[in-house]
């Protein structure tokens, strides 16, 4: 059985493995956990996960509901994609909080065969990246470092056709876990390339720090390297309290310490393999212990410090061997790798015939980076957020974060007579502006202005028009929102977030990722292809 790294990990462990209850976290005295619709648990998931930063409890919720849905047969594709999307997130729970990457891996294998929905398959490679590029660090092979390029590459790719720019930046960004050596860069050239030429909306998330990372990028090429340090400085977080202020923090701090080792700075390597070594101690983050130890070794070889040096190395193969001891990659790229990596061949631990590396070699071939451990658990946390934004829009309709807990569904007694009149009814007061446009327009204000109850709306609704209450809201917003950004004289001084509040949307986040469904386009391409057709 693999080795805990901690007991913060061990305890948590424990929870994830036992039955579940409501012994880690009480919902409401108003029900039990299975009147919770499907829905509600993927947004308590979220929550607990966005919202409240508990982990723990996070995969609690996600365990019962991938639980719930293996056991539909068969499943509709809506539900489906949402099985994809659990099994993705205790992938990154499972990886980033516990650091247990053979859950991590079976749950990325689960959702890797239950995916059917191309727009979630590039989070899911993504995530796969992380977990072989982590692999990849410990055991830095030709094969693992060209496997771990075609995942990131592809993510990459895959995301910018979709015009997912969250997705694409994280890829980007974990490009360079690899490092920042000439080799790495020539192999990303052609992304550079493609990402200085995308046109990226100025409010997505990160695209700041990803561009400075590729200024970073252009001044290690030109060899200056205290000005590639300096650019990822500007964008260095101080004094940070959450968990993932401080992952974010670290991350700079990690990419910085490996410019400064090509720049052969050790006492500035030192500074900032502090940092990971202080925050990772404080938050109990066994990952940037791990970084920490790689910069150490690099810093008290440099200094001639054998003792140390050997020292840090032993941290290092402790961290390794818990992160992977009873993890048989080798199987696993039989089973999921080779046909997702057009057959690149991922190695297994490298026995002495084919890499014969001593302590030192692996160490600064590792060395160019295990920032997606911060950084990427940080932009993959955003992918939660966006990829679900159109599901947290229930949340917003209520003043508490607690979950309600709801009576199974139940079929309505409506004749198909009925149904005709009432779905009239439902589509007379969702064409007014005025109503549905208020923030907390909802089911039961709905019902009421079509003298119907919620059960026989929401009945209508979903047999009639084949979805839920809250996509369909939506999407009559949006219709109402493109309206509002072709009528340049009334409403062509407000922004693209002006416009997502006056249709109702109480986040950007929720009004972007709601438009690209509805239209196919982001609200800033739909502008600007407006703003293109006017004479």
């Amino acid at each position: 059985m693999k080795k805990l790294a901690s007991l913060l990990l061990a305890f948590i462990c424990l929870q994830a493995t036992a039955q579940l209850s409501l012994g880690a976290f009480r919902l409401s005295d108003q029900g039990s956990w299975s009147s919770l619709s499907d829905e509600r648990l993927e947004e308590l998931s979220l929550d607990f996960l966005l919202v409240k930063d508990m982990p723990d409890s996070a995969l609690l919720v996600d365990r019962l509901l991938t639980s719930r849905l293996r056991q539909r047969n068969p499943m509709t594709f809506l539900q489906r994609r949402m099985l994809a999307l659990s099994l993705n997130r205790m992938a990154y729970l499972y990886s980033f909080s516990f650091f247990d990457y053979k859950r991590a891996i079976e749950s990325l294998h689960e959702a890797d065969t239950i995916c059917n929905d191309p727009d979630v398959r590039p989070f899911i490679d993504l995530n796969i990246g992380h977990i072989y590029s982590l692999y990849t660090q410990c055991y830095p092979t030709p094969t693992n470092v060209q496997t771990v390029r075609h995942f990131y590459k592809k993510a990459f790719i895959e995301s910018a056709q979709m015009g997912n720019y969250t997705n694409m930046i994280s890829a980007f960004v974990n490009f360079w876990n690899l490092g920042f050596d000439d080799a790495n860069i020539k192999a990303f050239s052609h992304e550079m390339a493609l990402f200085r030429q995308i046109k990226v909306p100025p409010l997505e998330p990160y695209y700041d720090y990803a561009s400075a990372v590729l200024r970073a990028i252009d001044l290690v090429k030109a060899k200056k390297y205290v000005a590639a340090a300096a650019e990822l400085r500007s964008e260095m977080m101080y004094d940070p309290s959450s968990t993932m202020d401080v992952r974010i923090t670290c991350s700079t701090a990690w990419n910085m310490a490996c410019i400064y080792k090509l720049a052969q700075m050790p006492d500035s390597v030192y500074k900032y393999a502090s940092v990971l070594e202080y925050y990772g101690r404080k938050k109990g983050l066994q990952d940037l212990r791990f970084d920490a130890a790689i910069l150490l070794h690099y810093y008290y070889l440099s200094t001639g410090n054998k003792e140390k040096a050997d020292a840090c190395y032993q941290t290092f193969l402790e961290f390794r061997n818990s992160f992977f001891d009873g993890l048989d990659l080798e199987a696993d790229r039989e089973e999921f790798l080779v046909p997702k990596a057009d057959d690149l061949r991922l190695a297994s631990p490298p026995t002495q015939a084919e890499a014969g590396f001593t302590n030192q070699q692996i160490l600064l071939m590792i060395f160019g980076g295990l920032a997606l451990l911060v950084l990427g658990g940080y932009l993959m946390r955003r992918y939660l957020y966006h990829k679900n934004a159109h599901l947290r829009l229930k949340s917003e309709q209520s003043a508490s974060l607690t979950p309600k807990p709801e009576p199974a569904p139940i079929k309505s007694s409506l004749e198909e007579n009925e149904k005709d009149l009432l779905q009239a009814k439902i589509k007379k007061v969702l064409a007014d502006e005025q109503e549905i446009c208020q923030e907390d327009f909802s089911i039961d204000r709905l019902a009421k202005l079509c003298e119907a109850t919620p059960k026989d709306v929401s009945q209508v609704i979903n047999e009639r028009m084949g979805c839920s209450f809250v996509l369909l809201l939506s999407e009559y917003r949006i219709k109402e929102a493109c309206r509002r950004l072709d009528d340049e004289e009334n409403f062509g001084r407000l922004t693209l977030e002006a416009i997502g509040r006056s249709v109702g949307f109480k986040a950007r986040e929720s009004f972007s990722r709601a438009f690209k469904r509805v239209t196919g386009v982001s609200p800033s391409v739909y502008q600007r292809r407006v703003s293109e057709r006017r004479p």
